[in-house]
């Protein structure tokens, strides 16, 4: 079983392993942030940038809806400026669709953080496809649709 704890683990081990130090959340669909990393903002400024970045993105995404595309897996967000701004990019692993924004300022080569960010997203895919995975596996009933004549034959040895 993969709990939240090893998730994030999981998580900032990618990020560790990639070099992104910058100010980076995780956010699911209704803004909800599951994975933070930067320890200057506050909980609550966290809370309302994954908020303010899943309403970001379902704006544009709606915008979007009047140009239709045949393949909307490669939208990203971006609002920046040569050195500084913010990047967002979908994340769908399982059923749960997430947002992962990247939130950097006086960067030399902000592409080269972006193509990082991409090949991040990737493998935070595969940890959430593993998170997801594991509970969907816990949820599976012990047993379905078990009669009362076959709990009596698994206790009767017991004789109960």
């Amino acid at each position: 079983m993969v709990d939240k704890d090893t998730l994030r683990s999981s998580i900032a081990r990618v990020l560790k392993k990639n070099s992104i130090e910058s100010t980076l959340i995780l956010a699911r669909q209704d803004g909800v942030v599951v994975f933070e990393q930067d320890q200057e903002i506050s909980e609550k400024d966290k809370q309302t940038l994954g908020a303010l970045m899943a309403g970001a993105w379902q704006a544009a995404e709606a915008m979007a809806n009047f140009f239709p595309v045949e393949e909307k897996n490669y939208f990203r967000l971006g609002f920046d400026t040569s050195d500084s701004g913010i990047y967002i990019l979908p994340i769908n692993a399982s059923t749960e669709k997430f947002y992962l924004g990247l939130f950097f300022k006086n960067e030399i080569n902000p592409a080269i953080l972006k193509n990082k960010l991409r090949n991040v997203s990737q493998q935070i895919i595969e940890e959430l496809s593993i998170y997801f995975d594991a509970r969907e596996n816990m949820e599976e009933p012990l047993f379905e649709n078990i009669t009362d004549d076959e709990i009596e034959k698994i206790f009767s040895f017991a004789g109960v």
